[in-house]
């Protein structure tokens, strides 16, 4: 297989490359003239030390670890007494050998994330570095290319001499490396700026700026031409310009395309549409290029809030870091695709990225998903506070800030930008420093040169209560103020600046902030402290403040989270402490019933009464809970259940179930087939259940696992944060009875066997099957005729608690099933990864009080859908 997918420029190095993440998939279908590749195996590792001459292309690098990219030098010391955040410093290299095709073609490197100090070399010659580690970079390597013969990346990485985070950052090439081939005429990279300036559904102007470089010797003259293609590939208009770039020089090119009919994009429906850029010399197109975007209308006020196509949206958000255990810095699409689907199913609309960009993959994702981000660049500024800054600042920060928005200024997700949080030189009390209002009026004019179709906050660190003024006098710098945890400041700083707009950019995770926002137009909403745990900051292992644990599994909490946000009616049953005991004291809850005497029970609620029963038998009642009702109870084997109600009606039930002793284990993947990309990757978790198959939710038995065949794993993680044990690992013990296993493919197409063991339990065991990604047979554009065969829903049936639907796939693909109201409103999303051609069958629990769901099938580029009526029982 051609590894580039094109008929020309093979690149020998390249092995067993393909497409499974969305950039892959995207480019893959449209761009037939540059060419692009994911760089992922077969780098050389060498972490601690500085071995002289490892810059250079002869240097002997043949004892270094083998590994692919991502990758995070300091996972493996993560819990090994080398302190909550152990740097690393050291090198990478990259062998490869580029065929004379390439002749002519400006090659360059693009990297996703280095953290950092990096220093990139090819062949020895120095040709890019950067310092901040969470903004992505280009280097042309072009100039220091040997035609024929071996060539050699070589890529320094520096965390130790100069540290920079509180948090756990990693080191290493810990994002996707990319290389690019194009023509000396070529769109720049993320050269593309599109605005939808007041979108309707009947008629939307799409206004697409497009830089183009020239870095030929000669005036060159094009035709650019930009195709609005819809999400399934079909041009639905074009433009075309004559333009003209003199040699050596960028020009910026202006476009307008007006459409009619449009599909907007909103968090209830994101829509995405692509740009198709093509750079046209006569009758050959020597550069393409494609931008993902979406057009929607976005306005915010105080009197309306924050609108998205004239629709009221109130931002129901969490923080969020970049990293996850097993994994560290490392976080594959489909791992964060995991965690996503968990914190819209808590109710989440938004996330912020505290405190620095996430992964292009990851914004492809809330796109595609419809969860709003609040995008923000960094920690500190110049000045020191709380243990880091921004290092060099005056020299770098306006490139730095500029490859931030730029890389993210099309994602209809990002609806803020945030320049920075908690920056002033201290935050212990009394007035806002001048420092504070001084940088934001330099920050934001140039940020919005760059991009100012988004509204600017900060998030100000919560030391200045009492300081209303302060923030109020914000407003006269920046579009929004942001406020951390002084939600009970803001009846005062609306009084002060009526007219101003604020948004909560960061709250206690224990407490319901939520009651001073949510009816308040001046404030847009809010994003607690935090949506998952995160490694770093607080020892041993990180800060366990999130409903979600460090690996992606619900707590208890998670439940009160979505009792405050979620639009469901919620009961959740939990034996212990509940919140109420300040505002970073965790809830210490557990979800067993093997206890005994007699017990606090606890229930997270949102309904107006709720109901308990142990065995059967009612034992209390509660009305108007107020979000938690406590109830004492003498523990009994067998079942506790609690029954939500809403005007006398059930709407939610829990339970929890005594259990046997500990007998097996039970692996859960999302997925039993992967692309064989190197890259894709199946969510597996593992459970210690009793003979009868229940959850023994305070197991704690060591499981080791074992990878056969095609794949590797990434680690084994567990959500306890309490004990310094290693994230890199073959063996954890379990927590709350379960741990969680991201296996990932390599390039060759096979199975993968994963087994979990544990000793006196029997063995758990999936079999995963690797498979290649299907390629497109035609380039550019797709043709819908190749693109759209029929898959349909054979048979669609429904019970009082079900409904189940059997379906024809007609060939190998890629299936999505999604559940909706009648109205549109989408509930559920079910990925079932590649199926392959044939029947298949898929249920569904329905959750209390629906009667109509509408069910739809994507397959192989369709959707069908059909409506079942749920009978009431």
């Amino acid at each position: 297989m051609n590894p580039w997918k094109r008929p020309v420029l093979i690149v020998l190095f390249l092995t067993a490359m393909s497409f499974a993440n969305l950039t892959e998939r995207r480019e893959s279908r449209y761009l037939h003239s540059r060419t692009k590749v994911r760089l992922g195996e077969d780098w050389k590792v060498f972490a601690g030390s500085d071995p002289a001459g490892a810059k250079d292309a002869g240097f002997n690098d043949a004892t270094w670890a083998t590994v692919s990219v991502p990758h995070d030098m300091s996972a493996a010391l993560v819990g090994t007494g080398k302190g909550i955040d152990p740097g690393q410093k050291g090198w990478y290299r990259k062998h490869f050998t580029l065929p004379a095709g390439a002749a002519g073609k400006r090659v360059t490197l693009q990297f996703d994330g280095v953290y950092h100090f990096s220093k990139v070399y090819v062949n020895g010659t120095l040709v890019g570095s950067q310092e901040y580690g969470y903004v992505s970079f280009q280097v042309d390597i072009t100039s220091a290319l040997k035609a024929t013969g071996d060539n050699v990346i070589a890529v320094w990485v520096d965390n130790v001499t100069q540290r920079q985070s509180r948090w756990y950052s990693g080191t290493g090439i810990y994002r996707h490396v990319w290389m690019t081939m194009t023509d000396p005429v070529h769109v720049r990279n993320w050269g593309t700026a599109i605005t939808t300036p007041g979108a309707t559904a009947s008629k939307s102007t799409v206004k697409i700026n497009t830089e183009v470089t020239n870095d030929g010797t000669a005036a060159a003259t094009r035709t650019l031409r930009t195709v609005i293609c819809d999400s399934t590939g079909i041009p639905v208009d074009s433009v075309s310009s004559s333009v003209t770039i003199a040699a050596g020089a960028t020009t910026k090119f202006a476009q307008s395309i007006d459409l009619s009919g449009t599909k907007l994009w909103s968090p209830e429906s994101p829509y995405i549409y692509n740009a198709y850029t093509k750079i046209i010399d006569g009758s050959k197109v020597g550069d393409d290029y494609v931008t993902p975007f979406g057009i929607r209308d976005l306005q915010v006020s105080a009197t309306k809030g924050m609108t998205i196509n004239g629709v009221a949206v109130k931002l129901r958000g969490a923080c969020i870091h970049h990293t996850m255990i097993p994994t560290g810095a490392v976080v594959a699409e489909a791992m964060w695709v995991r965690v996503l689907k968990e914190l819209k199913a808590s109710g989440t609309n938004s996330i912020r990225t505290s405190h620095n960009p996430m992964s292009p993959e990851f914004l492809d994702l809330c796109d595609q998903m419809g969860i709003l981000v609040m995008d923000e660049w960094c920690d500190k500024w110049k000045d020191w506070w709380a243990g880091s800054q921004y290092l060099d600042w005056d020299k770098v920060w306006k490139n730095d800030i500029r490859l931030f928005l730029e890389r993210d200024r099309n994602h209809p997700s990002v609806v803020l930008w945030s320049y920075g949080n908690e920056v002033a030189t201290s935050a212990t009390g009394g007035a806002m420093p001048q420092y504070e209002y001084d940088m934001s009026a330099l920050i934001v004019p140039f940020a919005k040169s760059i991009d100012s179709t988004r509204l600017y906050t900060h998030a100000v660190a919560n030391g200045f209560s009492g300081d209303w003024a302060g923030y109020a006098k914000l407003a006269q710098y920046e579009d929004v103020v942001g406020v951390n945890y002084n939600d009970g400041g803001f009846a005062n700083m609306i009084s002060l600046a009526p007219n101003a707009v604020f948004v909560g950019t960061e709250q206690y995770p224990y407490g319901n902030s939520w009651s001073n926002i949510k009816n308040r137009t001046q404030v847009l909403g809010e994003h607690i402290w935090t949506g998952m745990d995160y490694l770093g900051e607080v020892e041993p292992l990180g800060e366990p403040c999130g409903f979600l644990d460090g690996s992606g599994f619900r707590k208890t909490w998670f439940y009160y989270r979505k009792s405050i946000i979620g639009s469901e009616p919620v009961v959740k049953l939990g034996v212990g402490k509940p919140t109420g005991s300040g505002a970073w004291a965790p809830p210490i809850l557990s979800e067993s019933w093997n206890q005994s005497g007699s017990q606090n029970v606890v229930v997270y609620t949102n309904c107006q009464t709720v109901d308990l029963y142990l065995n059967g038998t009612k034992i209390g009642s509660k009305a108007n809970p107020g979000l938690t009702a406590q109830f004492t109870v003498n523990w009994a084997s067998g079942t506790l259940k609690v029954i939500g109600l809403n005007n006398g009606s059930q709407v939610a039930v829990d339970s929890l179930v005594s259990t046997g002793t500990a007998s097996k284990i039970v692996l859960i993947s999302d997925r039993t087939t992967l692309y064989a990309d190197g890259d894709d990757v199946a969510n597996i978790e593992a459970y210690v259940v009793d003979a009868s198959g229940r959850h023994i939710w305070n197991a704690t038995n060591t499981l080791s696992y074992t990878i056969a065949g095609n794949g590797r794993g990434m680690g084994i993680g567990v959500g306890d944060l309490s004990k310094a044990a290693t994230i890199v690992g073959t063996s954890r013990n379990a927590y709350e009875g379960r741990a969680y296993l991201p296996v990932q493919s390599t390039g060759t197409p096979g199975t993968v066997t994963v087994t979990v063991s544990s000793n006196g339990l029997t063995a758990g065991s999936i079999v995963l099957k690797t498979v290649p990604e299907p390629t497109n047979s035609t380039t550019g554009i797709s043709n819908p005729s190749t693109t759209r065969p029929a898959s349909r829903i054979v048979r669609l049936s429904s019970g009082p608690n079900s409904v189940r639907m059997e379906y024809l796939v007609d060939r190998s693909s890629p299936v999505r099933i999604s559940v909706l109201l009648p109205s549109g409103r989408l509930i559920e999303e079910f990925d079932q990864g590649i199926q392959e051609k044939g029947f298949h069958s898929w249920a569904w629990n329905v959750p209390p009080g629906e009667h109509a769901v509408l069910v739809r099938l994507q397959a192989n580029g369709t959707s069908t859908s059909k409506l079942a009526i749920i009978p009431i029982p």
